[in-house]
């Protein structure tokens, strides 16, 4: 295997637009490639091919786990912050107590095989480094992806604190020891304001003044996070010196006051520079002249008042302020509240005609993965969101009134989403056609939790209503089943549907009853997958296609074409991160709404 350097990306301010090009996040650590040959020990080595090994003994050790078969890789070695973000001055800290763990974010594969793939296009390269990488989150893991719009995508890694991202163009080769225009690197550039709280005395020959003393507020208390001292111009101090000077008092308006020496202020102005990063506690550190110099933006003083601090803008989302948006609800892939609620706005063309005109029940998770859930159906009307149209509908097992919200816009869903539901269960029928549905729904729910069972449960379902003559359309339930939909004429009643579900899920299991089973009773299902076709009665709702699901990595509820379906197929490939790619090669279901059948009896 011939070791090469890396390829590198040319540095742009402007963002590329197109569809050929994807974006990552641009990690903010030190290049490392790996590379692993039969017969020898895995190694790692630097952007000028120096030895790296020895430096970074878990890495080497991920990635001797890998699937067999030699193997070239790049990426970068990283150590993330608490909110997942990379920070080189983690880096620097390995082998300290308390250092953050050191990781390697994977990119790219040049050998795969023992054959090289660097002639190969972006975009199969990716694919092969998915089923190399697969799903791992330890040391080792696939570099992050974001939207395909490169503006957007600027905007969530300015967001989310991140460095910059790297645009690439699918199409494009892996170019060894050349800085390509095929890569292009867009770095953020962050505002943050610090309170003035005090200035030092100026040392050596500088003049005016030494350094700002900055603090941010939490709550009505000022806190000292720090001294700025670098990047004034001459003409810069004066004025700083002039402006502060008036506003000299005794006593340091930080609490605690801080041990630095220096002429406290009144906290009547504030700092606001661009600056590349920021230590984890105080300001910035390489705004000026570091390894990660950027230059400095102008200084601007400014009236300043409690409760002023550095926080992101407030995040919109079809014009609904997002509460908390950088709550992390999958603490293993960083994704957060906003980047739930961006996207389903991102895919309103293909979920909204699912939820449009039908009553929706929350599954409400409010913190995340790893907390507690609950379903909500009844929202009332003072409540949020209180825009939203409601339904009004008996409950059969209470007797008490339910009121539904009614899907149909994207602002009502984003404003669910914002109460902490991730996924949205619908029903087959419209609010205004109550006793009417749209389609039949069959839940393939396998005992085994074993996808495969629900895939052979689905295809033997699709040849019970081809024989009845009807088409339908199966999807990955976000979890471990299988749901196949048959579309129905406009007029279809409920009652009439509830008996032909009935009806199918009793021949498929007599078919083949050693595989399904129509026994609402766990106990009595000995392993089999329970096709329930309940989903269809008064009310009941299944989740909805594109719906992301409260499970490991986010997964998505997708609809497939029937082609797909296989007990190989792996339903947690389709999930939130990576969902555009699906969208990319177009939609299954189509025709869904122009196949209107007729309900006929099951062939026997």
């Amino acid at each position: 295997m011939k070791l090469v350097r890396p390829m590198l990306a040319t540095l742009s301010t402007e963002i590329v637009e197109g569809p050929e090009w994807v974006f990552e996040e641009k990690y903010d650590g030190i290049r490392a490639i790996a590379t692993r040959e039969r017969g020898k020990p895995p190694k790692l080595w630097s952007r000028m091919l120096q030895d790296l090994t020895a430096g970074f003994p878990k890495i080497v050790d991920a990635v001797a786990a890998l699937p067999d078969g030699d193997l070239m890789l790049d990426g970068e070695l990283v150590a993330l912050d608490e909110k997942g973000v990379s920070r080189f001055q983690l880096l620097q800290r390995r082998g300290m107590s308390g250092a953050a763990p050191i990781r390697y974010a994977v990119f790219d594969v040049l050998v795969f095989e023992a054959r090289s793939v660097m002639a190969r296009p972006l975009v199969e390269r990716r694919e092969t480094l998915e089923k190399v990488i697969g799903r791992r989150r330890g040391e080792l893991f696939l570099a992050r992806r974001l939207v395909r719009d490169g503006r957007a995508a600027y905007r969530e890694a300015k967001r989310l604190g991140w460095e910059g991202i790297i645009a690439k163009d699918e199409r494009s080769r892996y170019e060894p020891n050349t800085r390509s225009r095929a890569w292009r690197k867009v770095k953020v550039r962050k505002e943050s304001e610090f309170v003035i709280g005090g200035f030092t005395k100026p040392k050596g020959g500088r003049e005016h003044l030494g350094a700002l003393l900055v603090g941010l507020y939490q709550g009505r208390g000022l806190r000292f996070v720090g001294k700025v001292g670098t990047g004034f111009t001459r003409d810069t101090l004066a004025t700083l010196s002039v402006r502060l000077e008036p506003l000299r008092v005794e006593r340091s308006p930080f609490e605690p006051a801080p041990h630095a020496p220096g002429s406290p202020t009144r906290p009547g102005s504030v700092r606001s520079s661009s600056q590349s990063s920021r230590t984890r506690n105080g300001p910035p550190t390489a705004s000026c002249g570091s390894r990660r110099s950027s230059g400095c933006g102008p200084t601007r003083i400014r009236p300043s008042a409690p409760g002023a601090h550095v926080s992101d803008s407030a995040v919109k989302v079809a014009g609904v302020t997002i509460s908390n948006p950088d709550k992390v609800w999958w603490p293993d892939d960083g994704i957060t509240k906003a980047d739930v609620a961006r996207f389903y706005d991102g895919i309103w063309r293909n979920l909204g005609p699912w939820l449009r005109d039908r009553p929706l029940t929350a599954e409400r998770c409010p913190d995340g993965m790893r907390g507690s859930c609950f379903y909500q159906k009844n929202f009332p009307q003072d409540a949020q969101p209180a825009s939203a149209p409601r339904l009004v509908l008996r409950a059969a097992s209470t007797g008490k009134d339910v009121r539904y919200i009614i899907g149909g816009s994207r602002a009502t869903l984003a404003a669910m989403v914002n109460l902490g539901c991730i996924a949205i269960h619908v029903m087959s029928s419209r609010a205004t056609r109550m006793q009417e549905v749209d389609w039949l729904a069959f839940d393939l729910d396998p005992e085994s939790g074993d996808f495969a069972d629900a895939a052979r449960a689905g295809l033997e379902l699709r040849r019970v209503l081809d024989d009845a003559g009807l088409v339908s359309y199966p999807k990955t339930s976000g979890s471990r089943g299988l749901h196949v939909f048959v579309p129905l004429r406009t007029g279809t009643s409920q009652a009439s549907a509830v008996q032909a579900a009935s009806a199918y899920g009793l021949e498929l299991a007599r078919r083949v009853p050693k595989l399904v089973t129509m026994e609402h009773a766990k106990a009595r299902r000995a392993g089999r997958v329970f096709a329930d076709s309940f989903r269809n009665g008064y009310t009941q709702t299944i989740v909805a296609p594109y719906s992301v699901r409260r499970r490991p990595h986010a997964p998505v509820s997708a609809p497939l074409a029937w082609d797909e379906v296989s007990p190989r197929l792996d339903p947690a490939r389709f999930a939130l991160r990576t969902f555009d790619r699906r969208l990319a090669r177009g939609d299954p279901w189509a025709d869904f709404w122009r196949r209107r059948q007729t309900l006929r009896p099951p062939a026997t």
